[in-house]
C-alpha cells in the first residue's frame, strides 16, 4: 500500500511519502531515474485513485500497526533537503512539510529556530557567514522589530530594526569600549543621542552617523560642560558647571 503519493517535481515520478523519506536517509536522489530531487508534492489526485484501488484489493493492505508505526514516524522525522533555489533544511519534518526544531541555509545565513508548516514560526537565531549572530524579530527573511546582534570582531547592537536596518532607539557596544545609545536611521546614528567614552558622557544630537549639535559634555566627577565642540575638543565659547 502507498502512503500518502507524493510527486517528484524535477522528474515527476511518483512515491510513497513514507517510502521517500526513508530514501533519503541515504541519497537525495530519485530511485528511479537518479536524477537530485530538488522538490517534491502530495499528489492528492494519484492519493483518491489509489484509495479507490486499495479497498477494492484490500489484501495489498499494510496491518492496522505497520499503518500506526508509519504514521507516528512520518508525523516527526529528522531529514536534511535541498530545495530547487539551493536553500538547505536540515531538521524534523511532519509528513512533506518542515515543522519542529530545524535550520534553513540560504546564501550562506544559517536560520535556526522552530518550523511550523514549511515556515519559520519561531527564530532563535541567524548565523551569518562572517560569524555574527543575530536573534530577534523578523519579518519576511528580514530583521525587523526588537533584536540584537553580536558581532564576530566584538561588539554588538540591541534595539529597534525596520527593513533589515538598525531604525529606532538602539544601543551599540563598539569594540573600542564605546557606547552609543539613541536614535538610528538606515544603520546610521540619527537623532537624539549619547556617547559615552571611558568615563566621559556626549549628549547630542546626530546626523548621518556624526555629532551636529552639542547638548553638553558630563564628565566622571559631575562636572557639565555646555559649549563649542571641536573633533571632541572643547572649543570656542563655552559653560563649565
Amino acid at each position: 500500500m502507498i502512503y500518502e503519493c507524493v510527486i517528484v517535481m524535477s522528474c515527476f515520478h511518483n512515491f510513497c511519502l513514507y517510502c521517500l523519506m526513508k530514501h533519503f536517509n541515504e541519497s537525495q536522489n530519485c530511485a528511479q531515474c537518479d536524477q537530485k530531487i530538488i522538490e517534491f508534492r502530495r499528489n492528492k489526485y494519484l492519493d483518491s485513485v489509489l484509495g479507490v484501488f486499495e479497498k477494492q484489493e484490500s489484501r495489498n493492505d499494510r496491518s492496522q500497526l505497520e499503518c500506526l508505526e508509519i504514521e507516528q514516524k512520518t508525523e516527526n522525522f529528522y531529514s536534511k533537503f535541498e530545495d530547487k533555489n539551493g536553500a538547505i533544511y536540515e531538521g524534523y519534518w511532519k509528513k512533506d512539510k518542515k515543522e519542529g526544531k530545524g535550520q534553513l541555509t540560504i546564501e550562506g545565513m544559517i536560520y535556526v529556530g522552530n518550523f511550523k508548516e514549511n515556515f519559520m514560526g519561531e527564530l532563535e537565531c541567524i548565523i551569518y557567514p562572517n560569524g555574527n549572530i543575530y536573534t530577534g524579530d523578523l519579518k519576511g527573511h528580514k530583521r525587523d522589530g526588537k533584536g540584537k546582534i553580536v558581532y564576530s570582531g566584538g561588539g554588538l547592537y540591541e534595539g529597534n530594526w525596520s527593513n533589515d536596518q538598525k531604525n529606532g532607539r538602539g544601543r551599540a557596544e563598539y569594540l573600542d569600549g564605546e557606547i552609543y545609545e539613541g536614535n538610528w536611521k538606515d544603520d546610521l546614528k540619527d537623532g537624539e543621542g549619547t556617547l559615552t567614552i571611558g568615563e566621559v558622557t556626549y549628549v547630542g544630537h546626530w546626523k548621518e552617523d556624526s555629532m551636529k549639535k552639542l547638548d553638553y559634555i558630563k564628565y566622571p566627577k559631575g562636572g557639565i560642560y555646555k559649549g563649542g565642540l571641536i573633533r571632541g575638543k572643547r572649543e570656542g565659547k563655552g559653560q563649565m558647571t
